[in-house]
C-alpha cells in the first residue's frame, strides 16, 4: 500500500495531504478534526495510565501524579 502511494502521489508525507489531494479540503478538515481529536484522547489516556501507575508503586495521588507527568516531560524536552 504504502508503495503505491509513492508511486502515485510522490510528495505526499501524511494521510491528510492524500485526504486533501483526493476528496478536497472539506474532507481535509473533518479527517485534521477527527485525528487531533484522537491524539488527544490518546495522550489522555497515556497521561492517567501513567499516572496510575505512579500511583500504585509510590502511593502518589493521582491527580498529583498526572500533573507532573507533562510537567517532568515538558521540562525534559526544554533542556
Amino acid at each position: 500500500l504504502a508503495v503505491e502511494i509513492e508511486r502515485k502521489a510522490p510528495g505526499v508525507h501524511t494521510v491528510l495531504e492524500i485526504v486533501k489531494a483526493r476528496w478536497g479540503r472539506p474532507a481535509h478538515l473533518v479527517f485534521l478534526f477527527f485525528t487531533l481529536t484522537c491524539n488527544v484522547i490518546v495522550t489522555s489516556m497515556l497521561i492517567l495510565g501513567g499516572a496510575a501507575v505512579i500511583n500504585a508503586l509510590t502511593g502518589v495521588n493521582i491527580y498529583a501524579a498526572a500533573m507532573l507527568i507533562p510537567v517532568t516531560v515538558a521540562f525534559y524536552t526544554a533542556h
